[in-house]
C-alpha cells in the first residue's frame, strides 16, 4: 500500500516525550537496551503519551517482557481512561509475533509492509503520523541474522516516512558484540547504566542525518527558486506529491490546493513528454489557457514509483510565435499584391508602348519607300533597328512576366542539345565573334527546342557583350553523370563578389558595367534561370 509524507511539514519537530531526548523530528528510530520490564514502563509510556497528544496513531508490539495484557495496565495506570483514544482508532497494542510471517520465519518485508499499511490507516482516519514500539526480542526469537534483517529494515523504513519508533532490546540476551552491532544503526541508544538513563548518539549517523538535511535544504532552495517548473507525481494514481513554485505560478493554484490531487483534476495527462519535450494546453485556475513544454521522467520517491514533470512556460513565446506568423502572413499578401501590382504595370506599360513603337515602325517604312534621299533612307533604316531593339526590350520584359505567372507554354520532345548550341554558335561568328567551342556529339535531352535555344543565345551573347574588346568567349557542351552541362565563360571585367547571389535576379545588371542588349534591363540571365527551372 502507498504512503506519503506530508509536504509541508515532514521534518517538523515532534516531542519524544523522553526528557533525555527532548524533541525529535519524523523519521527518528531510536534504540533502547533494557534490563526489566519496568525499563520499558519507564520509556514506553511517557513516549506513547506523547504521541496520543499530538494526534499520532500509536501502535505498541508487545512481547514476553511485558505482556499485551500489562502493557494495558499500564497505560491505563499512567493516562486513566483509554476509551476516547480506542473510540477514535487512535491507539493498538499487540503481540510482537504479529511481526512474524505464519511460518513462524522473521522476514524484513513482511514487517515493512505491515508498518506500511498501518501508517495508510493511520493517514486515512486523519492522524499525523505512526508512533511505533516494538519489542524485538522474545522467547522464540529467531536466528541472529533474520532478526537482525528485520530490525534494520524497520530502521530504513522509519526514515523515509512521517514515523517515529523506538525498538527495545532486552540486554540480558545481547553480547557485547550484538549490542555495538545494534547501536551502530541508530541515531539514538538509550540504555541505563547505575541505575540511571544515559543516551548514546550515534556520531556517524548525526553527521550523515545532518549532511543529508543539508543537501536536502540547499536542493529545495534550487528547486523552489529555478523558473523552470518542477511537479512530482505519483506514477500509480497520477497524485501530485511535491511542487515548486515556479510551476504553482504556471497554473495559478496555491500548494495547498494541489498538493494530495490527482493531476487530471486539473486537466493535465501523464502521457505527455514521455521521450521528448511536448507541448500541452494547459487551463490555469483563473481560466486563461498556457502552453507548457513537458518532459516527464521516471524517478522512486519514498519506494513509490513517480513521475518528475520538468514543465517550461512557453505560452509568451508561442503568442509570439503566433503574432509573428500572423505578421509574416500579413507581409506575404503584401508582397504578393505588390509584385501584383508591378506585374500589371508592366505588362500595361509594354503593351502602351508597343502600339506607338509598331505605328513608328510603319511609319519609317513608309517614308523609306517614298524618299530618294540616300540620306533620309539611312535614317528611317536606323530608325527601325532603334525600334526593333526596344521591342526586344519589351517582348524580354513580357516573357518574364509569363514565366512568373506559369503563362508561358513549352512543348518538350526529345532534342539534340548539341545541334542547337552550334545553330546559335554560328550565327553568332557570322557576327563576326570569337567562340572557341568543345560541343560533345549528340547531347540528347528532352526539352522545348526553341526555349533551349532562347537559354544559349542568352549565354553566348551576354558573354559576347561583355567580354574584353577582341576577347574569345569559350563554350563548352558534355555529359557528365547523365547530366548535360553547358559552360560559356569569357575574359570579361566580371561581376563583383559581393553582387555573385544576385547575377539571376531580374532587371539587375552589374555595379561595374552599364546594361547592354536584350538583356539592356537586365533579363538575360534570369529568363535563362527560368527557363531551365521549367525543364
Amino acid at each position: 500500500m502507498a504512503v506519503a509524507r506530508r509536504a509541508d511539514d515532514r521534518w517538523s519537530v515532534r516531542p519524544s516525550g523522553l526528557s533525555i531526548i527532548g524533541n525529535i523530528q519524523w523519521g527518528t528510530h531510536i534504540c533502547q537496551f533494557y534490563q526489566d520490564r519496568q525499563d520499558l514502563r519507564d520509556t514506553l509510556i511517557p513516549f506513547f503519551a506523547a504521541g496520543l497528544r499530538e494526534n499520532e496513531y500509536c501502535l505498541w508490539a508487545t512481547a514476553d517482557s511485558l505482556t499485551v495484557e500489562e502493557a494495558w495496565a499500564a497505560l491505563s495506570r499512567a493516562l486513566g481512561d483509554l476509551t476516547p483514544y480506542l473510540i477514535r482508532g487512535q491507539l493498538e497494542i499487540i503481540d510482537v509475533s504479529k511481526w512474524f510471517s505464519v511460518d513462524g520465519q522473521l522476514i524484513a518485508r513482511h514487517a515493512q509492509a505491515l508498518l506500511a499499511n498501518k501508517l495508510a490507516e493511520a493517514q486515512r482516519h486523519g492522524f499525523e503520523g505512526l508512533r511505533l514500539a516494538v519489542n524485538t526480542c522474545s522467547a522464540d526469537r529467531p536466528s541472529w541474522p533474520e532478526y537482525l534483517a528485520d530490525a534494520l529494515g524497520r530502521a530504513n523504513v522509519v526514515s523515509q516516512l512521517p514515523i517515529i519508533a523506538i525498538s527495545t532490546y532486552d540486554q540480558t540476551k545481547c553480547s557485547a558484540a550484538d549490542l555495538l552491532v545494534i547501536a551502530a544503526h541508530y541515531p539514538y541508544t538509550l540504555i541505563r547504566r547505575n541505575g540511571n538513563w544515559q543516551i548514546i548518539r550515534n556520531c556517524e549517523s548525526k553527521r550523515i542525518k545532518a549532511a543529508l538535511q543539508q543537501s536536502e535544504e540547499r536542493f529545495r532552495a534550487a528547486f523552489q527558486s529555478t523558473n523552470v517548473g518542477f511537479c512530482l507525481v505519483r506514477a500509480t494514481d497520477g497524485t501530485i506529491l511535491e511542487a515548486n513554485q515556479a510551476w504553482l505560478n504556471m497554473v495559478g493554484y496555491s500548494f495547498a490546493e494541489i498538493i494530495g490531487r490527482e493531476i487530471t483534476d486539473l486537466g493535465l495527462s501523464l502521457e505527455a513528454g514521455a521521450e521528448s519535450p511536448a507541448e500541452i494546453t494547459v487551463r490555469r485556475k483563473d481560466g486563461q489557457i498556457g502552453v507548457h513544454s513537458v518532459i516527464r521522467q521516471k524517478v522512486t520517491y519514498h519506494n513509490d514509483q513517480c513521475f518528475l514533470l520538468t514543465v517550461r512556460d512557453l505560452t509568451d513565446l508561442v503568442k509570439a510565435r503566433t503574432a509573428l506568423g500572423a505578421a509574416a502572413a500579413r507581409a506575404q499578401v503584401f508582397l504578393q499584391e505588390k509584385e501584383e501590382s508591378r506585374r500589371q504595370m508592366l505588362r500595361l506599360l509594354v503593351e502602351e508602348i508597343n502600339d506607338p513603337l509598331t505605328a513608328i515602325t510603319g511609319l519609317a517604312q513608309v517614308l523609306e519607300m517614298k524618299t530618294a534621299s540616300n540620306h533620309l533612307a539611312a535614317l528611317t533604316e536606323k530608325i527601325t533597328v532603334e525600334v526593333g531593339k526596344l521591342s526586344e526590350m519589351l517582348a524580354a520584359v513580357l516573357e518574364a512576366l509569363r514565366l512568373e505567372t506559369g503563362q508561358l507554354p513549352l512543348t518538350f520532345r526529345l532534342v539534340d542539345w548539341a545541334e542547337i548550341t552550334e545553330a546559335a554558335i554560328a550565327a553568332l561568328r557570322a557576327e563576326e565573334l570569337c567562340i572557341e567551342a568543345d560541343i560533345q556529339r549528340q547531347v540528347m535531352v528532352r526539352a522545348d527546342a526553341e526555349r533551349l535555344a532562347e537559354v544559349v543565345r542568352h549565354l553566348l551573347s551576354n558573354a559576347a557583350k561583355y567580354s574584353e574588346p577582341g576577347g574569345c568567349v569559350e563554350v563548352k557542351l558534355e555529359i557528365q553523370d547523365q547530366h548535360a552541362i553547358l559552360s560559356v565563360s569569357d575574359k570579361g571585367v566580371g561581376v563583383p563578389a559581393n553582387e555573385l547571389d544576385r547575377i539571376f535576379e531580374s532587371f539587375y545588371c552589374a555595379s561595374n558595367v552599364a546594361c547592354i542588349g536584350p538583356g539592356g534591363i537586365g533579363l538575360a540571365l534570369y529568363l535563362s534561370k527560368h527557363l531551365i527551372e521549367q525543364h
